[in-house]
């Protein structure tokens, strides 16, 4: 721990100086390995924060010398992709998995969800995939498609609406918006998938 005043009031940033975020490799001595970094810096940091093993920590490096100045508190940092728990309604998922990410930079949220069906799904009614942060008076932009597996693909038209995204087939012969069911906008098997990536701002 330091408590020169230089640093805990520094002055701007010169030439020479960087932020980057690190993950905590071991306790005593301090070692960090600083993101996109193989291993851990071979030198101990100086920190103004209390560290534990594993935690996200923001630093400061001044030449050769690395100064952990706070925490993320378990918080993705702004920018970074990182995974969410994404629910899917109106449908039985079976052994049906999904792979969603997203990553927000102020009230900006991006996200990137697959799902994948598998054996025993059905759908049951519309389908609606649960958001990471809820969005704004349903502001958003979203495109997507739904990939029969061997024989081709089909538009997906997605809608935001408060806390979920509802996802509606397109009925290739009229170009009208449908509910997604196990014959349509074709008909489903194990492996078929619907793909989504998406902006949108998130609720206050």
């Amino acid at each position: 721990m330091i408590g020169d005043l230089d640093i805990l009031l520094p002055s701007p940033a010169g030439p020479g100086d960087s932020w980057r975020w690190g993950t905590v490799t071991q306790v005593s001595p301090l070692r960090i390995r600083l993101d996109g970094d193989a291993a851990a810096l071979d030198t101990t940091p100086d920190t103004l924060a209390s560290v534990t093993l594993g935690e996200r920590v923001w630093c400061q490096i001044v030449r050769r010398r690395v100064v952990v100045h706070g925490v993320s508190a378990g918080l993705t940092p702004p920018g970074i992709w990182a995974a969410y728990t994404c629910t899917v309604s109106g449908l039985t998922m079976g052994a049906s998995t999904v792979d969603a990410s997203h990553s927000r930079i102020g009230d900006t949220v991006n996200a990137t969800i697959q799902l994948v069906l598998g054996a025993g799904f059905s759908f049951t009614a519309a389908a609606a995939f649960s958001l990471p942060v809820s969005a704004f008076a349903g502001l958003g932009m979203a495109t997507g498609y739904m990939s029969d597996a061997g024989f081709g693909t089909f538009l997906a038209l997605p809608v935001f609406t408060g806390s979920s995204l509802y996802v509606f087939g397109v009925d290739p012969s009229t170009n009208q918006a449908e509910n997604i069911t196990n014959t349509s906008p074709f008909t489903w098997a194990a492996g078929d998938q619907i793909t989504l990536a998406l902006t949108y701002r998130a609720a206050p």
